[in-house]
């Protein structure tokens, strides 16, 4: 309904090298297979989107510590309290695009 927005969604059968964004992608949100939602991460610094949304952060069976931050951009975690357990949500941002003071 918004001519100016365009959804891209991967399936777990699409390798994130294959998604097009030649036209640049301002919202990412990953939630992919265990094994590769830091590859996913990685990927979309690499197409220059400005906020990267990845869920499950505090379970370091998906692997995070392979994201590789790159210079510009920052990480803001968002810890909640859901189903009697914590789950956070990590938000990487491109600190000359957003301003979270």
């Amino acid at each position: 309904s918004r001519p100016m927005w365009k959804p891209y969604m991967s399936g777990a059968n699409v390798p994130v090298e294959l998604l097009d964004l030649a036209v640049g992608c301002d919202l990412a949100f990953v939630d992919g297979h265990v094994d590769t939602r830091p590859e996913c991460v990685n990927a979309m610094f690499e197409r220059n989107v400005s906020v990267i949304v990845a869920h499950d952060f505090e379970c370091n069976v998906y692997g995070w510590g392979r994201i590789v931050i790159p210079n510009g951009y920052n990480r803001m975690l968002i810890d909640s309290f859901v189903n009697g357990g914590y789950v956070t949500t990590a938000i990487f941002y491109k600190s000359d695009k957003l301003n979270f003071k």
